[in-house]
């Protein structure tokens, strides 16, 4: 199940979303309301070996929601 994370344009607001592509299309921000949402991209984590994970960040990291 993809996870997205999105931010409202509104108020500012930063949740994540577990859901298909058509959920997120439908998401609605869970403090104002608002529609106006964009998809916050944070980086990608890559498996490497035996189980552990190395990421490589974009930068800002969780800022939690």
């Amino acid at each position: 199940m993809p996870i997205y994370e999105l931010k409202c344009n509104q108020c500012g607001h930063q949740f994540t979303l577990f859901g298909s592509w058509a959920e997120k299309e439908k998401a609605v921000c869970p403090q104002c309301q608002s529609r106006d949402l964009r998809q916050v991209y944070l980086g990608v984590a890559a498996l490497s070996g035996k189980g552990t994970s190395s990421s490589c960040s974009t930068g800002g990291g969780f800022h939690g929601g």
